[in-house]
């Protein structure tokens, strides 16, 4: 055998702080002298050995024999003058006083055992080894059969002679009885489970201690007592049942509760008797098999166990037949159900309390795993587990396996070495006399006893963790009784079968005006902004799926109580009026709940009913070519525009910093791609780098769709004083000016006008071979006017000379880029950044001019650090940029109402896009939009508003329209 980890038990009886913060729940440090228990050196014993079979017993002062309780029984007067058998042939004849002779029957008696003797005259039973026709019979009679000679309902087998009488056959069995010279005594264990031997040594029975030759001399419940035999050392067992097990506290404590019940023999000893029913409440089929795999005793090889609403007689037979176990039943029980169950109920509860009339009752736990505890009547004394919550968290098959291996290990140990364990749990006893006795804990201490004495030992072979074990303690101090009542539980449960009706789709939900129409027939709920009305004949699918309550009436009145509503029951059903189709209402009966009881999702999609007509699938989307915006929770369904020509598609979309603006600015960007379109997306910070774009997006999409160029490295993309495509000499003056004009960033009208005739002289002398910065060599510092221009302009330019100087236009540079181009100024200053940033843009439009029959759409990140005056490039591309076929896209954090500088820029945006907003934008777009703080503060990372056109299927075009979505 290996050791026990009592070092680390010890460590575990000492919790100082947690002591501290839960009033003494946990154990001092107790002062066990650990070296005292070793189990390396003893010698193992098969744990179960029989009592066994014996030649004679001394009973008072004489030894007694078999013979002597065979031979005690009624002797009858015979009317034949002789029984007798053939020794060759085992047959038994009769001869009759006339003379005339008989046969009786073929057989032999092999042996006999008379089981458990008690004084010379009182036994349990006899059991017979009978031979006929080549077969062995086993025949077992109680002493009150065999003494008053009730056996030939025993020897129905045997085919008797038409001429003998049956008193002929009787009389041959017993002479054939006294006739035998193989007769023991046999003694076997009361029940099943601990006791000692005449030497007072201990023994587990089971039935591995059942001889098959004698299996009906035994008790049922050793007979059913299956042990998983194992040659293994607990502490492997141990480890490796630990890495199957759960880490869940609430699934720990079955598996203590299953070891207590083992140990009920010891507890006995020391005065503590089970107080406890031990109700389970499982949240699925999975999580009931996975509390029955860890709980039952009985069998190891099946999750079979009794039901509670079976009969009384079976449940007295269940607890009859159990003996150092747990017993299980299952209770599927329902409110309707309440009389039976609480008739059946207390059969439990008295075998619990000792009040069933059964002085020698066994010992013996017992859990119900229990759909509906608000069945149970409060003042049941039990103790309450909950695993709601703890789903799908092992194999049962595999868990209840190594359930029994452990289960077999420990009682072998026990057995082999019986000084030292039982030391051991005599120790853990008086650590668990910690649980006091208050009027607070009196109803329930003993269990509370036994739990800490099996939490020790689990703890010992590492099959517990130090905060499992914590809130273990946590749950027998304050959480043990927790549980619904019975109006509260039907209460939960039909909310939790509406929300799932709803959530699979089986009940859809429609407005009671307008579009998606209420179809006649059909499993519909009728949302009208508050109520959720259903007809009477959906009550069905809701009732065949309560697992607490089958009555519609109990459940209406569970929803009066739990909603605090003060109208009667009746008030639940009226008649509504709901459209059909467009002008055409019908009037229906139904029943209105409240929609507050739906959970978040299905809240959402009640929420989502107002925007259907805006919802496409994507097969909808394609066919009408809409570009998408954003999607539904579900995904199953688009929310976009058609784009139509010249009109104002431009876009501003706010939101605090990780709330999902770049991703939905990459998914607008790819989308246009798609669409043929060319991207230019300005990144003046970093945030549209190729790193960062690939945490984003799809390598594929990336490699597809994406150029990157960078200003510092590469130099300008494009000669940002190109005027090839002028038409006079006044245009390409109005283009370059536009350009150094966000250099300057703020001219007046004196630097503007001399700024004007300097680009003249240049053009003069450079004959449009120019470049951008030429314009330095042209501004005198003699000058004061043109110094104080060639200072704002010169510390942009500056930056420019040593890099490359381009000579494309943007139709050469587009042309040669994939259709998403990044352009980084990757400036230090992101000031400076900025001025870049407002140039490329002055001649980005300056070119669309004059090739305005592309569609392009231009993406800008922290908006607010660039230009915005009027007459800006930015506030030009956005009065203007639309019938030049240019879609913007600004985003910024913050929200800004019209009347600011920036609202008033941005107030072109025909569309808001607003993800989760800081708390000083709330105001003002709940006075724009009409949503309310609260909905703007729930919103997700990646989930959106949407203010603007929006396409509408039912009259086939843009509406303005506010929808929540997300980013797809």
């Amino acid at each position: 055998m290996g050791k026990f980890s009592f070092e680390a038990f010890a460590n575990y009886e000492n919790y100082d702080s947690i002591a501290q913060s839960s009033d003494a729940m946990l154990p001092q440090r107790t002062s066990w002298p650990i070296g005292q228990y070793s189990f390396e050196t003893v010698k193992s014993k098969k744990a179960g050995v029989p009592v066994g079979v014996m030649d004679k017993i001394f009973s008072g002062d004489v030894w007694l024999e078999p013979k002597a309780y065979l031979d005690n029984y009624s002797k009858r007067g015979l009317t034949p003058r002789r029984i007798f058998q053939d020794k060759l042939s085992y047959l038994w004849k009769f001869k009759e006083r006339n003379g005339y002779e008989g046969n009786i029957a073929k057989f032999r008696i092999l042996q006999a055992l008379v089981v458990n003797p008690r004084a010379p005259s009182e036994y349990e039973c006899i059991c017979i080894e009978l031979e006929y026709e080549g077969k062995v019979y086993s025949i077992t009679l109680t002493m009150r059969q065999y003494m008053k000679r009730e056996v030939l309902p025993y020897l129905s087998f045997i085919r008797r002679n038409p001429d003998c009488p049956e008193k002929y056959l009787e009389a041959a069995f017993y002479l054939a009885v006294q006739e035998i010279t193989e007769r023991k005594l046999l003694f076997t264990p009361k029940r099943s489970g601990w006791s000692k031997d005449s030497e007072g040594h201990l023994l587990f029975a089971s039935a591995e201690i059942v001889n098959p030759q004698y299996m009906s001399c035994y008790p049922t419940d050793v007979r059913e007592r299956q042990l998983l035999p194992t040659d293994r050392a607990i502490v492997d067992i141990a480890k490796d049942y630990s890495m199957v097990l759960p880490r869940i506290w609430q699934y720990k404590l079955l598996i203590a509760l299953r070891i207590a019940s083992l140990l009920l023999y010891f507890f006995e000893k020391e005065g503590i008797k089970p107080d406890q029913l031990i109700i389970v409440e499982p949240a699925c089929p999975s999580a009931a098999k996975t509390a029955i795999a860890l709980l039952k005793t009985q069998n190891y090889s099946s999750q079979v166990v009794k039901s509670l609403m079976s009969t009384k007689s079976e449940l007295k037979k269940a607890f009859r037949d159990s003996n150092d176990s747990m017993v299980v039943l299952y209770d599927d029980a329902r409110i309707e159900n309440g009389k039976r169950h609480d008739e059946l109920l207390k059969v439990v509860v008295d075998d619990l309390q000792g009040t069933n009339g059964i002085e020698d009752s066994t010992r013996h736990l017992t859990s119900i795993i229990c759909e509906n505890p608000c069945v149970i009547p409060e003042d049941t004394p039990a103790m309450y587990i909950n695993l709601c919550e703890k789903v799908n968290i092992g194999d049962p098959d595999k868990l209840q396996r190594f359930s029994g291996e452990f289960d077999s290990a420990l009682i072998q140990a026990i057995v082999n070495d019986p000084t030292n364990m039982l030391a051991f749990i005599k120790n853990a006893l008086k650590a668990a006399d910690i649980e006091t006795l208050t009027i607070q804990n009196s109803e329930n201490i003993n269990a509370k006893k036994m739990i800490r004495v099996a939490i020790s030992i689990m703890f010992s072979y590492g099959l517990i963790s130090e905060e499992e074990t914590k809130s273990i303690l946590t749950w027998m101090k304050s959480g043990s009784d927790n549980r619904d009542d019975s109006v509260t539980a039907i209460f939960n449960d039909f909310i939790n079968v509406l929300n799932e009706l709803i959530a699979t789709g089986i009940f859809k939900i429609t407005t009671q005006k307008g579009f998606p129409y209420y179809k006649l027939q059909s499993k519909t709920i009728v949302y009208d902004g508050f109520w959720l009305n259903f007809e009477p004949e959906l009550w069905d699918y809701i009732l065949m799926r309560m697992r607490t309550c089958k009555k519609k009436y109990k459940i209406l009145k569970a929803l009066e109580k739990c909603m605090e509503k003060n109208h009667r029951q009746k008030e639940y059903k009226r008649n509504i009026d709901v459209d059909i189709a467009p002008k055409i209402q019908i009037s229906i009966s139904v029943f209105s709940i409240p929609s507050i009881i739906l959970y978040p999702s299905n809240l959402e999609k009640v929420r989502e009913l107002k925007y259907a007509g805006y919802q496409l699938t994507k097969v909808e989307a394609a066919n009408i070519k809409l570009r998408p915006l954003v999607m539904n929770r579900a995904g199953t369904c688009l929310y976009g525009q058609n784009m139509e020509p010249d009109l104002n598609y431009h876009q501003l979309i706010s939101g605090d910093s990780r709330s999902g603006k770049s991703t939905y600015e990459g998914e607008q960007a790819v989308d246009a791609a798609i669409n043929d379109e060319q991207v230019l997306i300005v990144d003046n910070d970093g945030s549209w780098s190729e790193r960062e774009v690939r945490k984003r997006l799809p390598e594929s999409i990336i490699d597809k769709y994406f150029s990157f160029w960078s200003i510092p490295k590469m130099g300008l993309p494009v000669n940002l004083a190109d005027v090839s495509d002028c038409d006079d000499v006044t245009e390409k003056k109005d283009r370059i000016k536009s350009v150094l004009s966000c250099a300057a960033r703020s001219l007046g009208d004196k630097q503007g006008k001399v700024l004007y005739k300097r680009i003249g002289v240049m053009l003069k002398d450079k004959n449009d071979d120019i470049n951008i910065c030429d314009i330095l060599a042209y501004l005198e510092k003699k000058d004061e006017v043109q110094k104080a221009l060639r200072d704002k302009i010169e510390g942009v330019l500056e930056d420019f000379e040593e890099l490359p100087t381009p000579k494309t236009s943007w139709r050469e540079f587009f042309s040669s880029k994939k259709k998403i181009v990044v352009i980084s100024t990757g400036f230090d200053s992101v000031a400076k950044g900025s001025y870049v940033t407002d140039m490329l843009l002055a001649s980005y439009y300056a070119y669309k001019q004059h090739f305005p029959e592309t569609r392009n759409t231009i993406i800008l990140d922290e908006a607010q650090d660039l230009d915005i005056s009027t007459d800006s490039a930015i506030d030009k591309l956005l009065r203007k940029g639309a019938k030049h076929g240019i879609r913007m896209l600004i985003a910024t954090q913050h929200f800004s109402a019209v009347k600011e500088k920036l609202g008033k820029t941005f107030g072109n945006c025909r569309t808001l896009i607003i993800f989760r907003p800081e708390y000083v934008d709330f105001a003002d777009i709940s006075k724009l939009t009409g949503v309310d703080s609260a909905t703007l503060a729930s919103l997700e990372q990646g989930q959106c508003l949407v203010y603007g056109l929006l396409y509408d299927k039912t009259t086939g075009k843009n509406k303005q329209a506010t929808v929540i979505g997300w980013t797809y």
